[in-house]
């Protein structure tokens, strides 16, 4: 089921459009050519991210020096030894950033001494944009004629939590221009659109959502549970002869709950856990490993759950830990859900 439409501009241009999200990030663009129907395609590829090829996912992370300049962002700030490289260099990690863009600012992670939200969210938004400008000119035939023939004509796209506002979008803006991808107060070549929009027309696209589904004129909700934010929104086909306009049945919701919320609980627990013990300088290694395993097999308070943190001498009985794993209770991992 699609219901898009033959781009009807006389020339060719291309849109690409940036989805920044908490602890992840993609990159997707369509090159219009008039007449034709326009088909989406996701940025694949990323550097430091050869391991993962195909992943159109990159982590929502920058390291910045002393002076302020970002080192490495993205999959390159995740190889192995950058913990260590940054240590040695006094770097400072500046992650979850995309929270501080809210008027319901979050105080978890506070972004590096001398940087406001707008300038690492441009920051990052640069580094897309090389990404992708690179992506299109390597994966195209002619990519880099084409690129040079209409780069000048680039719209953009910034998705952003149900809840944000007017507020939130001149932020966007702002990093945009900082960014270089627009000039300063430009209204014509960025859009915006709220997640839950944008997980409309993605269900409908890839035909998550059928004809069946709409029939009688049945609601449907889309959820988009985020790292950041849980964004809820009800739509319906609008009755009429177009079958390709849907309207808002419900109030959109944007909870402050997503996942790294879990993750800022799971560090309580354990730095509490763990204060007196030998392992209590290990509760950051802890979290990453829960982050990757413990929270994403959980299901029911029934169910134990290990973080595989040590080796076989890292035993201590009174913590439950053997062998280098750290036993927890399932009712422990529910509520850190809440």
């Amino acid at each position: 089921m699609t219901t898009r439409k033959a781009y009807e501009g006389s020339r060719r241009k291309i849109v690409i459009a940036f989805d920044i999200g908490t602890t992840f990030s993609g990159v997707s663009y369509s090159v219009l050519e008039p007449g034709q129907v326009p088909t989406i395609k996701n940025v694949t590829r990323f550097p430091a991210q050869d391991r993962a090829s195909g992943s159109y996912k990159i982590p929502s992370i920058i390291y910045y020096d002393s002076f302020g300049g970002a080192r490495v962002v993205g999959a390159e700030a995740t190889r192995d030894g950058i913990e260590i490289e940054a240590r040695e260099n006094g770097w400072v990690k500046a992650e979850w950033f995309k929270l501080h863009m809210s008027s319901a600012q979050s105080t978890i992670h506070p972004l590096p001494t001398g940087k406001r939200a707008v300038d690492v969210f441009s920051d990052y938004l640069r580094y897309l944009y090389i990404c992708a400008a690179q992506y299109i000119c390597d994966t195209h035939v002619g990519g880099h004629t084409l690129w040079k023939s209409i780069k000048g004509e680039v719209d953009y796209v910034l998705s952003h939590p149900n809840g944000w506002g007017g507020r939130e979008q001149s932020m966007m803006r702002q990093a945009a221009f900082l960014a270089g991808l627009i000039v300063e107060n430009d209204l014509s070549r960025l859009t915006f659109v709220s997640e839950g929009e944008a997980g409309l027309h993605f269900c409908i696209s890839s035909g998550i959502l059928k004809k069946s589904d709409m029939e009688d004129n049945q609601g449907f909700i889309v959820v988009d549970a985020g790292g950041g934010t849980i964004d809820i929104s009800a739509y319906r086909q609008k009755p009429g002869d177009d079958a390709s306009i849907f309207e808002e049945i419900a109030p959109s919701r944007c909870l402050f709950q997503g996942s790294v919320y879990v993750n800022v609980n799971a560090k309580k627990f354990l730095v509490d856990f763990l204060r007196h013990s030998r392992f209590a300088d290990d509760v950051d290694h802890l979290v990453n490993v829960f982050d990757k395993s413990a929270k994403v097999r959980f299901k029911t308070d029934q169910d134990s759950q290990y973080i595989k943190f040590g080796g076989v001498h890292d035993n201590d009985v009174s913590l439950d830990i053997k062998f280098g794993q750290l036993k927890l209770n399932g009712h422990v991992v529910q509520i850190m859900t809440r």
